[in-house]
């Protein structure tokens, strides 16, 4: 299952080291419409 992350925070502050789990996707706010769909598609074709 893939997984998209909107955090709130740095990103140093939400994974340890700043690393991205594999099969997550991490979008740091604020974003467009654009980089949302392109996210979303990334995460949907890895999972499919």
């Amino acid at each position: 299952m893939g997984v998209l992350v909107f955090p709130g925070y740095a990103e140093n502050s939400v994974f340890p080291g700043g690393r991205v789990p594999e099969g997550m996707r991490l979008l740091n706010k604020p974003y467009r419409r654009s980089e949302l769909a392109r996210c979303m598609r990334e995460v949907l074709n890895k999972t499919s």
